[in-house]
Protein backbone atom coordinates (compact mmCIF):
# COMPACT_ATOMS: atom_id res chain seq x y z
CA UNK A 1 0.00 0.00 0.00
CA UNK A 2 1.37 3.34 -1.28
CA UNK A 3 1.44 6.47 1.41
CA UNK A 4 0.74 9.67 -0.44
CA UNK A 5 2.34 12.66 1.19
CA UNK A 6 0.53 15.67 0.85
CA UNK A 7 1.24 19.41 2.35
CA UNK A 8 -0.43 20.19 5.39
CA UNK A 9 -2.19 23.76 5.28
CA UNK A 10 -2.81 26.13 7.12
CA UNK A 11 -6.88 25.96 8.20
CA UNK A 12 -6.55 28.31 11.64
CA UNK A 13 -8.25 31.08 9.08
CA UNK A 14 -11.42 28.92 8.16
CA UNK A 15 -12.34 27.09 4.74
CA UNK A 16 -10.09 28.25 1.42
CA UNK A 17 -13.03 28.82 -0.75
CA UNK A 18 -12.26 28.08 -4.96
CA UNK A 19 -14.98 29.76 -7.17
CA UNK A 20 -15.92 26.92 -9.98
CA UNK A 21 -17.82 27.68 -12.58
CA UNK A 22 -18.96 24.40 -13.35
CA UNK A 23 -18.14 21.66 -11.10
CA UNK A 24 -16.70 18.47 -13.56
CA UNK A 25 -18.34 15.58 -11.04
CA UNK A 26 -21.81 15.42 -9.87
CA UNK A 27 -21.22 17.70 -6.51
CA UNK A 28 -24.11 18.65 -3.68
CA UNK A 29 -23.86 21.27 -1.15
CA UNK A 30 -23.07 20.22 2.01
CA UNK A 31 -25.29 22.34 3.78
CA UNK A 32 -28.89 22.43 2.03
CA UNK A 33 -27.90 19.33 0.09
CA UNK A 34 -28.87 20.48 -2.96
CA UNK A 35 -27.79 19.62 -6.13
CA UNK A 36 -24.92 22.23 -7.62
CA UNK A 37 -23.45 22.64 -11.07
CA UNK A 38 -21.30 26.16 -9.89
CA UNK A 39 -20.70 27.04 -6.76
CA UNK A 40 -17.42 27.01 -3.85
CA UNK A 41 -15.23 24.13 -3.41
CA UNK A 42 -12.80 24.54 -0.09
CA UNK A 43 -9.50 22.47 -1.37
CA UNK A 44 -8.40 21.77 2.06
CA UNK A 45 -11.41 19.24 3.59
CA UNK A 46 -13.21 18.90 0.06
CA UNK A 47 -16.42 20.72 1.29
CA UNK A 48 -18.92 22.11 -1.53
CA UNK A 49 -20.99 25.05 -0.84
CA UNK A 50 -24.00 26.64 -3.25
CA UNK A 51 -23.61 30.53 -3.45
CA UNK A 52 -25.92 31.25 -0.51
CA UNK A 53 -24.47 28.73 1.58
CA UNK A 54 -20.75 28.78 2.02
CA UNK A 55 -20.80 31.63 4.45
CA UNK A 56 -22.76 28.95 6.58
CA UNK A 57 -20.57 26.68 6.08
CA UNK A 58 -18.06 28.73 7.96
CA UNK A 59 -19.62 28.63 10.70
CA UNK A 60 -21.53 25.23 10.78
CA UNK A 61 -18.38 22.86 9.19
CA UNK A 62 -14.74 23.68 10.81
CA UNK A 63 -12.03 22.57 7.83
CA UNK A 64 -10.46 20.06 8.12
CA UNK A 65 -6.70 19.62 6.26
CA UNK A 66 -6.22 16.16 3.93
CA UNK A 67 -3.46 15.11 5.74
CA UNK A 68 -1.72 16.17 9.17
CA UNK A 69 1.78 15.94 9.78
CA UNK A 70 1.58 13.06 12.17
CA UNK A 71 0.46 11.11 9.08
CA UNK A 72 -3.30 10.31 10.82
CA UNK A 73 -6.24 10.85 8.14
CA UNK A 74 -9.11 12.88 9.56
CA UNK A 75 -12.11 12.03 7.91
CA UNK A 76 -14.81 14.44 7.17
CA UNK A 77 -17.86 13.26 5.84
CA UNK A 78 -19.68 14.98 3.19
CA UNK A 79 -22.71 13.75 0.95
CA UNK A 80 -21.93 12.25 -2.11
CA UNK A 81 -23.75 11.49 -5.46
CA UNK A 82 -27.17 9.72 -4.77
CA UNK A 83 -28.39 6.33 -6.26
CA UNK A 84 -31.96 5.72 -7.75
CA UNK A 85 -33.10 4.45 -4.10
CA UNK A 86 -32.70 7.61 -2.60
CA UNK A 87 -35.25 8.32 0.35
CA UNK A 88 -37.32 10.98 -0.91
CA UNK A 89 -38.59 11.92 2.29
CA UNK A 90 -35.15 11.90 4.66
CA UNK A 91 -33.84 14.39 1.51
CA UNK A 92 -37.13 16.81 1.99
CA UNK A 93 -36.36 16.55 5.37
CA UNK A 94 -32.76 17.61 5.67
CA UNK A 95 -32.98 20.14 2.77
CA UNK A 96 -33.43 23.77 3.76
CA UNK A 97 -34.18 24.53 -0.09
CA UNK A 98 -37.80 24.05 -1.62
CA UNK A 99 -36.76 23.02 -5.27
CA UNK A 100 -33.54 21.39 -6.80
CA UNK A 101 -32.62 20.17 -9.95
CA UNK A 102 -32.88 16.44 -8.57
CA UNK A 103 -36.87 16.84 -8.65
CA UNK A 104 -36.40 17.37 -12.25
CA UNK A 105 -34.94 13.50 -12.71
CA UNK A 106 -37.52 11.28 -14.51
CA UNK A 107 -36.07 7.57 -14.30
CA UNK A 108 -37.39 5.74 -17.59
CA UNK A 109 -37.07 2.01 -18.55
CA UNK A 110 -35.96 1.73 -21.88
CA UNK A 111 -37.76 -1.13 -24.01
CA UNK A 112 -35.27 -2.52 -26.50
CA UNK A 113 -37.53 -4.82 -28.23
CA UNK A 114 -39.60 -1.69 -29.61
CA UNK A 115 -36.26 0.78 -29.86
CA UNK A 116 -37.39 3.99 -31.64
CA UNK A 117 -36.54 5.04 -34.95
CA UNK A 118 -32.70 6.08 -35.45
CA UNK A 119 -32.08 9.19 -36.98
CA UNK A 120 -31.38 9.69 -41.05
CA UNK A 121 -28.07 8.62 -42.03
CA UNK A 122 -26.63 10.33 -45.29
CA UNK A 123 -24.27 8.45 -47.49
CA UNK A 124 -21.10 11.12 -47.64
CA UNK A 125 -19.62 8.34 -49.85
CA UNK A 126 -21.65 9.36 -52.78
CA UNK A 127 -21.68 12.67 -54.95
CA UNK A 128 -24.39 15.04 -53.37
CA UNK A 129 -25.64 17.29 -55.39
CA UNK A 130 -28.28 17.52 -58.86
CA UNK A 131 -28.12 13.68 -60.63
CA UNK A 132 -29.37 14.03 -64.52
CA UNK A 133 -27.83 12.69 -67.24
CA UNK A 134 -27.29 14.86 -70.04
CA UNK A 135 -26.27 13.27 -73.46
CA UNK A 136 -25.46 16.27 -75.13
CA UNK A 137 -22.93 17.99 -73.13
CA UNK A 138 -22.62 20.99 -76.20
CA UNK A 139 -26.18 21.79 -75.72
CA UNK A 140 -26.13 24.91 -73.54
CA UNK A 141 -29.76 25.18 -73.13
CA UNK A 142 -30.12 21.81 -71.02
CA UNK A 143 -28.25 22.93 -68.68
CA UNK A 144 -30.22 26.43 -68.83
CA UNK A 145 -33.04 24.26 -68.17
CA UNK A 146 -31.59 21.84 -65.74
CA UNK A 147 -30.95 24.82 -63.03
CA UNK A 148 -33.82 27.05 -64.31
CA UNK A 149 -36.77 24.96 -64.09
CA UNK A 150 -40.34 25.73 -64.07
CA UNK A 151 -40.91 26.24 -60.40
CA UNK A 152 -37.47 28.49 -60.22
CA UNK A 153 -38.84 30.58 -62.96
CA UNK A 154 -41.83 31.16 -61.41
CA UNK A 155 -40.51 31.89 -58.15
CA UNK A 156 -38.69 34.94 -60.11
CA UNK A 157 -42.29 36.14 -61.34
CA UNK A 158 -43.82 35.95 -57.83
CA UNK A 159 -41.19 38.20 -56.28
CA UNK A 160 -40.77 40.57 -58.92
CA UNK A 161 -44.71 41.12 -58.89
CA UNK A 162 -43.88 41.51 -55.04
CA UNK A 163 -41.86 43.77 -54.84
CA UNK A 164 -43.28 46.18 -57.93
CA UNK A 165 -46.06 46.43 -56.07
CA UNK A 166 -44.17 47.22 -52.87
CA UNK A 167 -41.97 49.85 -54.70
CA UNK A 168 -45.03 51.13 -56.80
CA UNK A 169 -47.26 51.63 -53.56
CA UNK A 170 -43.94 53.75 -51.67
CA UNK A 171 -43.14 55.69 -55.10
CA UNK A 172 -46.29 57.03 -56.94
CA UNK A 173 -44.07 58.69 -59.25
CA UNK A 174 -44.91 61.72 -61.69
CA UNK A 175 -47.70 61.22 -64.51
CA UNK A 176 -44.94 60.10 -67.41
CA UNK A 177 -43.08 57.82 -64.86
CA UNK A 178 -42.82 54.56 -66.08
CA UNK A 179 -44.27 53.19 -62.80
CA UNK A 180 -47.54 54.16 -64.09
CA UNK A 181 -47.68 51.90 -67.26
CA UNK A 182 -45.83 48.31 -65.19
CA UNK A 183 -48.50 45.96 -65.61
CA UNK A 184 -47.19 42.20 -64.14
CA UNK A 185 -45.07 39.87 -65.80
CA UNK A 186 -45.00 36.50 -66.32
CA UNK A 187 -43.17 33.19 -67.27
CA UNK A 188 -43.10 34.43 -70.92
CA UNK A 189 -41.35 37.64 -70.18
CA UNK A 190 -38.60 36.38 -67.81
CA UNK A 191 -37.86 33.69 -70.45
CA UNK A 192 -37.55 36.35 -72.86
CA UNK A 193 -35.44 38.86 -70.02
CA UNK A 194 -32.77 35.96 -69.35
CA UNK A 195 -32.36 35.19 -73.16
CA UNK A 196 -31.71 39.17 -73.04
CA UNK A 197 -29.00 39.04 -71.01
CA UNK A 198 -28.39 35.73 -71.39
CA UNK A 199 -24.64 35.83 -73.32
CA UNK A 200 -22.51 32.40 -74.37
CA UNK A 201 -19.42 33.66 -75.65
CA UNK A 202 -17.36 36.13 -73.54
CA UNK A 203 -17.52 39.83 -74.43
CA UNK A 204 -14.64 41.62 -76.71
CA UNK A 205 -13.88 44.98 -76.18
CA UNK A 206 -16.08 46.31 -78.64
CA UNK A 207 -19.80 45.70 -78.25
CA UNK A 208 -20.94 42.58 -79.24
CA UNK A 209 -24.08 41.20 -80.72
CA UNK A 210 -26.15 38.43 -78.56
CA UNK A 211 -26.03 35.21 -80.21
CA UNK A 212 -30.11 34.97 -79.78
CA UNK A 213 -30.90 38.28 -79.25
CA UNK A 214 -34.70 38.99 -78.74
CA UNK A 215 -35.62 42.38 -77.72
CA UNK A 216 -38.63 43.21 -76.18
CA UNK A 217 -39.58 45.56 -78.97
CA UNK A 218 -39.88 43.06 -81.07
CA UNK A 219 -41.91 40.42 -79.38
CA UNK A 220 -45.86 40.76 -78.67
CA UNK A 221 -48.34 43.21 -79.83
CA UNK A 222 -47.92 47.30 -80.00
CA UNK A 223 -50.26 49.77 -80.60
CA UNK A 224 -50.10 53.43 -81.17
CA UNK A 225 -51.80 55.23 -78.57
CA UNK A 226 -52.15 59.14 -77.31
CA UNK A 227 -50.11 60.83 -75.12
CA UNK A 228 -51.99 61.17 -71.48
CA UNK A 229 -53.27 64.59 -70.90
CA UNK A 230 -52.23 66.80 -68.19
CA UNK A 231 -53.53 69.33 -66.01
CA UNK A 232 -51.26 72.01 -67.19
CA UNK A 233 -51.89 70.79 -70.95
CA UNK A 234 -54.39 69.07 -72.33
CA UNK A 235 -52.74 67.86 -75.77
CA UNK A 236 -49.84 66.71 -74.11
CA UNK A 237 -47.07 65.41 -76.06
CA UNK A 238 -43.18 63.90 -76.02
CA UNK A 239 -39.73 63.39 -77.79
CA UNK A 240 -39.86 60.69 -80.42
CA UNK A 241 -37.02 58.30 -79.53
CA UNK A 242 -36.17 57.70 -83.15
CA UNK A 243 -35.61 61.17 -84.26
CA UNK A 244 -33.84 61.51 -80.73
CA UNK A 245 -31.57 59.03 -82.30
CA UNK A 246 -30.61 61.14 -85.48
CA UNK A 247 -30.52 64.56 -83.62
CA UNK A 248 -33.69 65.99 -84.93
CA UNK A 249 -35.62 66.37 -82.09
CA UNK A 250 -39.47 66.68 -82.76
CA UNK A 251 -42.34 66.08 -80.81
CA UNK A 252 -45.35 63.66 -80.94
CA UNK A 253 -48.85 62.94 -79.56
CA UNK A 254 -48.37 59.02 -79.86
CA UNK A 255 -46.90 56.77 -77.75
CA UNK A 256 -46.22 53.04 -76.89
CA UNK A 257 -47.39 52.15 -73.93
CA UNK A 258 -45.84 48.68 -73.70
CA UNK A 259 -42.19 50.48 -73.75
CA UNK A 260 -43.55 54.09 -72.31
CA UNK A 261 -41.56 55.53 -75.50
CA UNK A 262 -42.83 58.53 -77.81
CA UNK A 263 -43.29 57.76 -80.88
CA UNK A 264 -44.17 59.32 -84.31
CA UNK A 265 -46.72 57.27 -86.11
CA UNK A 266 -45.29 57.43 -89.26
CA UNK A 267 -42.73 56.31 -89.78
CA UNK A 268 -41.14 55.61 -86.73
CA UNK A 269 -43.32 53.53 -85.05
CA UNK A 270 -42.99 50.68 -87.60
CA UNK A 271 -39.04 51.52 -88.02
CA UNK A 272 -39.29 50.85 -83.32
CA UNK A 273 -40.77 47.81 -83.53
CA UNK A 274 -39.23 45.86 -86.47
CA UNK A 275 -35.76 46.82 -85.91
CA UNK A 276 -33.59 45.45 -83.29
CA UNK A 277 -30.85 48.15 -83.54
CA UNK A 278 -31.27 51.42 -84.14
Amino acid sequence: MHQFELPARDISKGHRWCAINTFSNTAYCSICSTLIIDGYFCDSCGVCADHSCYKKADKMLQCKALASSDGSMKHHWVKGSETSEYDITSDEEDSDCDYSLKDARRWVQLDTKNLPMPPPRFPFSGQPGIKKNILDASNSLLFFELFFDEQLVLHIVTETNRFADQYINQHPGKEKSRTKFWHPTNTEEIYVFLEKFHVTTPRSAKRQKLQSDCPLQLTGKHFPDLVPSTSSKKNASRKCIVRSKTKVHRETRYQCNERDVGLCVQPCFRKYHSADKL
